[in-house]
């Protein structure tokens, strides 16, 4: 019976804790009895060095489990690591640094993957940053999460407001061209607060012309350039110190360039009522 590391798929682990050992010079291990961590997309495993430093080590999902072919997996893979390390290099964004990595399963380890840092302190989904009164309680082990207040969020919010900033900084000559399928299903919400279903197809289906007679509009009388956007701010992907200071932000995977207008507004993260949502929309707007 094979270890549980590799749930997911089968790869050369020596191979990836040998290059790991030569990109850092200290040796290291990985817990071969521990299940993945995983996604809708991805699997991640970690990397412990004998000082205690961890690596992620990220790769996509294959196969039956894959929601996409292995070339659009790899073109993922590709830019994400791209992207990662353009942030790294051109800004102060706090990102994870990428070590290595491979779009294909030609490399010594036999899997796309990229091996990047772990991201320092603890999600911002661990924190009650909704303040849902309706949230569901009825599970066996409900969720506890830690609190969050007012300032606590103007702090937070007021930081995106200047890595926003910084990013507007940034312009790119080009609109991705995959942005529109990526991101329409996403606005959408934005807008109706509904998903995708055959009962609200229709008005799904509306809500995506506009946005495509919207781009234009948008992009006018910024020189025509665009601008860098994270596809999936959420509380998940944000990452703060004790003191609510943004440490990291991940999963830049399908990352597109847009319009700025687009980039400079408020982003939800995943869920603050609108009477709450009024003060960090002012933050976010100090912070620009």
């Amino acid at each position: 019976m094979k270890d549980r590391i590799f749930y997911f798929a089968d790869f050369n682990l020596e191979a990836l804790l040998s290059l790991s050992e030569q990109l850092r010079g200290r040796k290291c291990t990985c817990n071969v009895t521990k299940m993945p961590k995983c996604s809708s997309l991805n699997w991640v495993i970690f990397v412990t060095f004998d000082d205690g430093v961890e690596w992620v080590f990220r790769c996509p999902m294959a196969g039956r489990n894959n929601v996409y072919s292995d070339e659009t997996s790899s073109k993922i893979v590709n830019s994400e690591a791209s992207t990662l390390m353009y942030l790294k290099a051109h800004t102060s964004i706090p990102v994870p640094e990428v070590y290595s990595y491979s779009g294909t399963t030609d490399n010594s380890i036999g899997v796309p993957y990229i091996l990047q840092s772990k991201a320092t302190g603890r999600s911002l989904g661990s924190y009650d940053w909704s303040q849902c009164p309706n949230r569901f309680t009825g599970s066996r082990n409900p969720l506890t999460f830690l609190p969050i207040s007012d300032k606590g969020r103007e702090k937070v919010m007021e930081q995106f407001g200047s890595i926003m900033a910084e990013l507007s900084d940034h312009r790119f000559p080009e609109i991705d061209s995959y942005r529109m399928a990526s991101r329409r299903w996403n606005d959408f919400v934005a807008i109706g607060q509904k998903i995708d279903h055959s009962k609200n197809r229709l008005l799904y289906c509306i809500a995506g012309q506009f946005l495509v007679e919207m781009i234009p509009q948008l992009s006018s009388g910024y020189d025509n350039s665009f601008t860098l956007s994270h596809p999936d701010l959420h509380v998940g992907n944000i990452y703060v110190d004790d003191d609510l200071n943004i440490t990291c932000i991940i999963d830049w995977s399908s990352a597109s360039t847009g319009p700025i207008a687009e980039l400079l507004a408020t982003p939800g993260l995943g869920g603050l009522s609108q009477t709450a949502f009024r003060v960090p929309h002012c933050c976010f707007s100090n912070g620009l």
